[in-house]
């Protein structure tokens, strides 16, 4: 089967106790979304290497997915209060339409 693997198998699922922290006053949120936005971008700019058939649609596929991945979190609003990361991903738009800031 031709596909990717997860480099770290033994991260997949860290329990409580093995939790990084994040100092509270350390997480840029703005800069976080510039990495994701920057990631998108060079997925969408990232050659091709030499591989065809099944392997070259894997590689196709799984950029499309990392693409989408990144660029997801980088049109996200992000926000970092009290310890708490929030990530909305609905659209600006969508948000002000329900909360009613649209005329």
């Amino acid at each position: 089967m031709v596909g990717f693997r997860n480099p770290h198998p033994d991260r997949s699922h860290v329990g409580v106790e093995n939790r990084r922290q994040v100092p509270v006053n350390t997480l840029d949120t703005a800069a976080m979304v510039k990495r994701f936005e920057d990631r998108a971008k060079a997925v969408r700019e990232r050659n091709i290497p030499p591989i065809a058939g099944a392997e070259r649609k894997a590689f196709v596929q799984q950029a499309e997915f990392d693409y989408q991945d990144f660029l997801l979190i980088a049109d996200a609003e992000i926000s970092f209060d009290g310890g708490i990361l929030t990530v909305d991903l609905r659209p600006a738009i969508c948000d002000a339409t329900i909360r009613g800031e649209l005329a």
